[in-house]
């Protein structure tokens, strides 16, 4: 991903059906998603849940889709208001009240209502455009960690206490999807179902606010250990050389495998000197 362990040489592609779906939300509490999501799987297709950062994620919106089996022709739909969602999303990050009224707001995108598969997951219900941000003084990062779904709520509770705790990063957004078992090498749920967390933070540009950022990734990478859990690769990139390798212990195979097949680093990237 992003060029960070070399470049792909060869992709696969798997065509499907662009199916009508049915959307469907509710709310529940979080700490009740395991038993929600354990109840209904069987009957989705997808699924993604949004916490509420403003309720310290308490409460969350559960998406769901189901596959009706029928052929859709609806377009690919684009993302709609941004300016007022802009303004909205801005406004959030000024006040706890406006945070919440925002993740009410995004109640009323997910309304009940046939879909195209294509369509499922984008703007408005996850939107793309909104996050977009030209501005000098802060830095939207994303983060995504992978956790046993066990430990979901312990994660969240060590999430929200990072973010209660500093001042010069917030986080603005969090959705949640689940992660069957994979076989790849650095697979980040290799060994049991993980749900993943995909986090929002906005940064200071300030090199105080940089190194804060460094600390950041540092504290997510110690929740994931302590839950054997992982930080997606791709994105630590404040992490160290001893770090990473402790996490995804087949990385050591794979950078064997590099100095083998390409002894004169050829093929090389930032992220992959740092491994070297």
């Amino acid at each position: 991903s992003q060029g960070g362990l070399g470049i792909i040489g060869k992709v696969g592609v798997r065509l499907t059906d662009n199916s009508l779906m049915r959307q469907k939300s509710c709310v529940i509490e979080t700490k009740q998603l395991n038993k929600w999501f354990d109840t209904n799987r069987r009957n989705i297709t997808f699924f993604i849940a949004r916490p509420s950062v403003g309720h310290e994620f308490s409460k969350c919106i559960v998406t769901s889709w189901k596959n009706l089996d029928v052929t859709s022709h609806q377009a690919l739909s684009q993302e709609k208001n941004c300016r007022r969602d802009k303004l909205i999303f801005w406004l959030s990050q000024k006040h706890n009240l406006l945070m919440k009224i925002r993740w009410n707001l995004e109640r009323l995108t997910a309304a009940e209502k046939n879909i195209s598969r294509t369509n499922a997951m984008r703007p408005p219900t996850v939107p793309l455009k909104m996050f977009y941000s030209t501005s000098t003084k802060y830095r939207y990062i994303v983060q995504e960690v992978f956790i046993p779904k066990d430990s979901l709520n312990s994660a969240l509770s060590s999430i929200n206490e990072i973010n209660r705790s500093n001042k010069t990063y917030s986080l603005t957004g969090l959705t949640i999807r689940h992660i069957g078992k994979q076989r790849s090498v650095l697979g980040y749920a290799k060994d049991q179902e993980k749900w993943a967390l995909m986090q929002y933070w906005r940064i200071k540009t300030s090199p105080h606010g940089i190194e804060d950022y460094k600390s950041l990734q540092k504290t997510l990478f110690k929740i994931c250990n302590e839950v054997n859990g992982k930080i997606y690769i791709s994105y630590a990139s404040m992490l160290g050389k001893n770090e990473l390798t402790n996490m995804y212990p087949d990385l050591r195979q794979l950078i064997s495998q590099k100095k083998l097949i390409d002894p004169s680093s050829k093929i090389t990237s930032l992220f992959i000197e740092k491994l070297l």
